[in-house]
This record gives structure tokens, C-alpha cells and sequence, in this order.
């Protein structure tokens, strides 16, 4: 665990007066990633965009891409020749008026020994790297991503839950998704989802490596409520322009949270006979998903909520207090007025 200490005297290895020439985006997850994604990174005018929703079609960009997604999935080591053609095209980029960003939000649940390769592969390949975390209130967080996975899961991509619970369709709440996910098939301390909640930590880390001036927290409950202010601070950190920005990304919601009416036909085919769940599985994506009404969902549906146990939810909060701790002193942000659980 990196300490105040660890970061008060590790040196600064990169300058904010320096031009930024990377940027990496590592989540956390549910904070608005996929409208940052698909709506700003890939179609802002100014950024040379390598991550998922990559809209432009450049010759040398899905090698880029593909390399960074290599890069995130296991501990891939890149050989010299690829971190030198990276820094080529970022170079490049960046003369003809882009900065270059890499965007997957799976990169603030990296083990502590990934995460280390990571950071030590960005300050070592590019010259003025800066990171985004973009963090939620935890328990608001978990709720969202739960009904996420019970998604994902209908269609064949939570193969943890698969293990435990069997093949779907099935219906789960999330406190049994909260157990499986926190420990199975790892140790608890080590489980995907904990690690998400430890953003306090891997802020300190990247702040240890690149300097703290050169990492960057935005809080979703920000640009919930003053989307404005979020932009313009996101702009800012990114130096590019901000009207182009707003016009691209703001009020635009890419994912929509689940309401009732799919979670009751869920549990309809679960109680439906063997032959009826096995026709679910051999069908694509558009028929589960019109068979789920999850097409019918909108902006304006009223949402599903989740139970959580309240030792579920005290386990979160003992768990993250001192993350928010973390942030609130180390980078001067008043999460507890965005309704974080700090003291």
C-alpha cells in the first residue's frame, strides 16, 4: 500500500508546464466511461484516440490499439521496437495539434504487480504522460455495476457468476453477486471488484510514478450535477477545447440502467422449462435482448434498484472510508459533498 510518505518523497518525473503528449484512462467503470468513450475521446477533433470506440479508421491506429489492449488484458511485456513506434505516432500526433489517449476503465482493477508494469511502461515510453481516474461513490457504484454483470451474465460474459450459479438465464440479486464476485476463484483480497474500490490507492500509485500534478480525478457525481464545471475541468487537464467537447459529449447518455420489466422476464424464463432456456442460449444478442425488453429501455424508464444487506453495505463503506480519505487529503477534492462516506 503506498503511503503519504511514499509519495511526499518520490520525485516528480514529469512537469504539468510540459505539453502532455499520452494520456491514459483507467476508469473506474460506471462513471460515464462509455459516453467519455464513444461521444468525446474518439470524435474530439484534438485527440488521437487508441481505446475502445475507435471511430477513426487511420492505417496505424488498431495496431496501436490492439497493442494497449494486449497490454491491459495480461502482464504483456512490449518489446522496444513497439514502445518506439508508439512514441513515434504519439510524437507525430501530437506535431499535427493531437494529444494521444488510451481509454479502458478495467485498468484500475489491475493486481498490484500489473499495475506497476503499467505505470512504469508509460513513464518510461512517453515523455509527458498524464493519467484520468474517474471514481463514484462506492456504494451507488456497486449497485450500478451489479445490475451491469446481471446483463452481461444473460448473455454468456460473467463466467464467475457461470461457475457458481450455472448457465443462464437466471436471475441473482446482488448480494449473492457480491459474494461470488468477491470471492471466488481468488482470494478475497485479490477479487476484481475489491480492487475497483481501492481507487484511493491506485491514485497514490500513479501519482508516485508520474507525479501527483499529473494525475487527474474526476468525480461522476460532478458531471451529474454540473456537467458544465466537469467538462471544463476535463478540458482543461486535457488542453483541448472544451466547446467542441460539450457539443460532443454532454447530455448524451450511452447506457441506460435496467428497470423491473427485464429482471421479471428473467425470472420467467428461468421458471420456464428446460427446452424454453436452452432455445434462450442458442439465440444472438438483438433476439435476448428484445426477449429481455432491454431495446425498450430509455432514459426516461423508471429504474430498478438492488437491496443491498446492511453487511454488505458496512463492508463497502469500512472498505473505501479510507480510500475517500485518500483523495479528499492528497488531491484536495470535498468528496464527502458529493455524498461519500469519508469520516
Amino acid at each position: 500500500m503506498i503511503t503519504k510518505r511514499d509519495i511526499q518523497q518520490s520525485p516528480i518525473t514529469t512537469s504539468r508546464c510540459a505539453s502532455p503528449d499520452f494520456f491514459l484512462h483507467i476508469g473506474m467503470p460506471k462513471t460515464g466511461t462509455t459516453t467519455l468513450q464513444y461521444c468525446l475521446f474518439s470524435k474530439h477533433s484534438q485527440v488521437n484516440y487508441l481505446g475502445k470506440y475507435n471511430l477513426n479508421k487511420a492505417p496505424k491506429r488498431p495496431a496501436a490499439t490492439q497493442l494497449f489492449y494486449k497490454f491491459g488484458k495480461n502482464p504483456y511485456q512490449p518489446t522496444n521496437d513497439e514502445s518506439k513506434a508508439l512514441l513515434k505516432l504519439v510524437t507525430e500526433t501530437r506535431e499535427m495539434g493531437q494529444t494521444s489517449m488510451y481509454s479502458r476503465e478495467g485498468l484500475c482493477a489491475l493486481p498490484e504487480f500489473h499495475r506497476e508494469r503499467v505505470s512504469t511502461f508509460v513513464k518510461n515510453t512517453f515523455l509527458a504522460p498524464r493519467v484520468l481516474l474517474t471514481i463514484r461513490e462506492p456504494l451507488s457504484f456497486v449497485e450500478s455495476l451489479y445490475f451491469q454483470h446481471l446483463n452481461g451474465y444473460q448473455f454468456g460474459r460473467r463466467k464467475i457468476v457461470e461457475e457458481v450459479l450455472g448457465v443462464p438465464p437466471r436471475y441473482f440479486d446482488i448480494n449473492q453477486w457480491f459474494d461470488i464476485e468477491s470471492k471466488s476463484k481468488v482470494k478475497q483480497k485479490n477479487a476484481p471488484l475489491l480492487r475497483q474500490l481501492k481507487f484511493g490507492e491506485t491514485a497514490l500509485h500513479y501519482a508516485r510514478v508520474l507525479g501527483k500534478e499529473n494525475v487527474k480525478i474526476m468525480v461522476f457525481e460532478q458531471l451529474k450535477s454540473n456537467s458544465d464545471e466537469y467538462y471544463r475541468e476535463l478540458c482543461d487537464f486535457m488542453q483541448i477545447d472544451l466547446e467542441e467537447a460539450k457539443q460532443l459529449a454532454k447530455d448524451r447518455i450511452k447506457n441506460f440502467r435496467w428497470t423491473e420489466e427485464p429482471i421479471n422476464r428473467i425470472k420467467q424464463y428461468e421458471r420456464s422449462s428446460a427446452i424454453r432456456r436452452w432455445y434462450f442460449r442458442q439465440q444472438g444478442k438483438e433476439w435476448r435482448n428484445n426477449a429481455l425488453g432491454i431495446n425498450k429501455i430509455s432514459e426516461n424508464s423508471q429504474r430498478a434498484t438492488a437491496n443491498i444487506s446492511p453487511e454488505i453495505k458496512q463492508k463497502i463503506l469500512d472498505l473505501t472510508r479510507s480510500q475517500c480519505q485518500i483523495i479528499e487529503s492528497e488531491f484536495n477534492i470535498p468528496l464527502k459533498a458529493y455524498g461519500y462516506t469519508v469520516d
